[in-house]
């Protein structure tokens, strides 16, 4: 009977403990790793036309110490454009950017963080339907 029991009791443990993980790809960013100063290392842009095929792709691995993503508690700052109120999403970070008068928000895909490595994606549209997807390798430097 006591073997009944904790055989039991072992099923509804293991039970719960399934019913209550998150799934794998719900990733979450950790906070405590991308905050810092991120230095620019390489930058992929793609081109798309309207209908979603690729015309072209450039990439570019020349950046100077300008090139860099300063990360706070409530900061976003990229070669004195800063985004202001940004919130993380999942696996994306939502800025407000603050450009003199003008606010836009936009969203930052961030594909991989190490504690020495991100990498981030956004995309632009064209006004002809066409858009441009931007991929970016940094390397933490405090």
């Amino acid at each position: 009977m006591k073997k009944l029991k904790f055989l039991a009791l072992l099923f509804v443990a293991v039970s719960v403990g399934f019913t209550s993980c998150k799934k794998d790809d719900d990733a979450e960013i950790d906070m405590a790793a991308l905050k810092g100063t991120w230095q620019q290392t390489k930058s992929v842009e793609t081109y798309y036309d309207a209908k979603g095929k690729q015309i072209s792709q450039e990439t570019d691995t020349d950046f100077n110490s300008e090139d860099r993503l300063q990360i706070t508690d409530n900061r976003l700052i990229y070669r004195g454009v800063y985004a202001e109120n940004y919130r993380l999403d999942s696996d994306k970070i939502i800025a407000t950017e603050m450009a003199g008068s003008n606010t836009s928000e936009y969203e930052i895909k961030v594909k991989k963080l190490t504690s020495t490595e991100l990498v981030i994606e956004y995309e632009d549209l064209d006004d002809d339907g066409g858009r441009e997807v931007t991929e970016e390798t940094y390397k933490k430097v405090n």
